[in-house]
């Protein structure tokens, strides 16, 4: 904590109720201090974050590599799994896709939801979301490139399990923005 260990003091724990149970042990001046089931599931969610931004990078760096060589094709590679079709379409929403062909977007989600069953697609995606794909989808969707819904609906479908089913591990939050823009997505 370094500098801002004399900060977080009994009454720093006290304001986080949610978050920690304090409990004095013999005297004011000791606390005992405990996270709460709460405050647990919110830290292993952050852990998990952290540990998958790492692997997250990697498989970006490995993307990016090969982007040059994609943006003219109209398919991805089949050898690439399906986390990489996930790198491949966020780092296209991040990228200027003038250079990139029509239909790669399309086919690359095409490819992601494939024949594979929902909470499949869910573990074959980590260290990815699929609420990231739904961002990434909605950005290149606003840019004019065009899905097709019966690529789009499985994609839809994972998102909202991965978004209501909280105990599992893996499983975040999103902006309701990106609900919204992931849902006018797929009604045009």
């Amino acid at each position: 904590l370094g500098k801002d260990a004399d900060k977080i003091t009994k009454n720093w724990y006290s304001k986080f109720e949610v978050s920690f149970n304090v409990r004095e042990v013999t005297s004011k001046n000791h606390s005992w201090v405990r996270l709460t089931l709460p405050g647990r599931k919110r830290a292993d969610v952050r852990d998990r974050e952290r540990r998958q931004k790492g692997d997250q990078k990697e498989d970006f760096e490995v993307v990016q590599r090969i982007l040059p060589k994609l943006l003219p094709k109209k398919e991805p590679p089949t050898s690439m799994q399906e986390k990489d079709f996930c790198a491949l379409l966020s780092l296209l929403s991040r990228e200027t896709t003038e250079r990139c062909n029509q239909d790669l977007p399309k086919n690359t989600l095409q490819k992601l939801a494939g024949n594979i069953n929902t909470p499949e697609l869910l573990r074959s995606i980590v260290p990815f979301t699929m609420t990231m794909v739904m961002q990434a989808v909605a950005t290149l969707h606003k840019r004019g490139h065009r899905f097709e819904e019966k690529a789009l609906l499985p994609i839809l479908r994972a998102a909202a399990l991965e978004m209501h089913d909280s105990d599992p591990p893996g499983r975040l939050w999103v902006p309701l923005t990106v609900v919204r823009d992931a849902v006018l997505a797929v009604c045009k």
